[in-house]
């Protein structure tokens, strides 16, 4: 066995830590651990304060991490399908920014709901403002939707 430090040798196990920097699985595995377990983390306060843990199964392997998602593929990071729910394989993915800004808890449309919108507009059941009212969201959140600016099909 070598001299090198311990965290040098997992570098070369896995390969997502050369000396350039990590990839982008690394980084995703890396914040994921960073929100959920470091207090002082900016995230911290969304995510490991509220309950939101990493499975035992990633929170001490990388490896393990990458075996069940695969490579984080370009213009996709982390997601969480159930959004209350923990890191771990059956509650995470691959996704784009779109599918993460439609699951977040902020998020009070869905497409059904943008559907519905559309078609009243289209029928003259309401301007943006009424509709908006209906749906509980914001005028310029009917508008976009109207105007196929978001919740495209």
């Amino acid at each position: 066995m070598t001299d090198q430090p311990q965290q040098q040798r997992r570098r070369e196990f896995h390969g997502h830590c050369p000396d350039s920097g990590p990839s982008p699985t690394y980084r995703s595995y890396a914040s994921m651990l960073d929100r959920c377990t470091n207090e002082n983390s900016v995230r911290w306060s969304y995510y490991g304060a509220r309950g939101i843990a990493v499975c035992d199964r990633w929170l001490g392997s990388f490896t393990f991490f990458l075996a069940d998602l695969g490579e984080r593929p370009e213009g996709k990071t982390l997601d969480r399908i159930d959004g209350q729910g923990h890191y771990e394989p059956s509650n995470c993915r691959w996704a784009t920014p779109v599918t993460q800004a439609r699951n977040r808890r902020s998020t009070k449309l869905t497409m059904q709901a943008a559907r519905e919108i559309r078609r009243q507009h289209a029928s003259g059941e309401g301007g943006y403002r009424t509709i908006a009212a209906r749906f509980g969201v914001t005028f310029s959140n009917v508008r976009d939707v109207v105007k196929g600016k978001t919740w495209i099909e």
